[in-house]
């Protein structure tokens, strides 16, 4: 039997999995991340139909910052 790929077992007709890929331009998420510092990724993810990890990736490949920003107390 040969062996066949996961995209060449859908048959003709049938959406494949680039029929439910969303294209979020990056410079989109990057400008949410520097409006919104204090957003983490899983609500920056849900804003735009992302998961957190994808978030995550696009942060990093744009050198931006992926953690959420911390407000630092100054007790002295």
């Amino acid at each position: 039997m040969p062996t066949m790929t996961v995209l060449e077992s859908i048959p003709e007709g049938r959406p494949g999995w680039s029929d439910y890929v969303v294209a979020v331009p990056p410079a989109r998420i990057v400008a949410i991340r520097r409006s919104n510092p204090c957003m983490t990724l899983f609500e920056i993810g849900e804003a735009v139909g992302l998961t957190r990890q994808r978030v995550s990736q696009v942060l990093q490949k744009a050198g931006a910052p992926t953690g959420p920003a911390v407000a630092v107390i100054d007790e002295s």
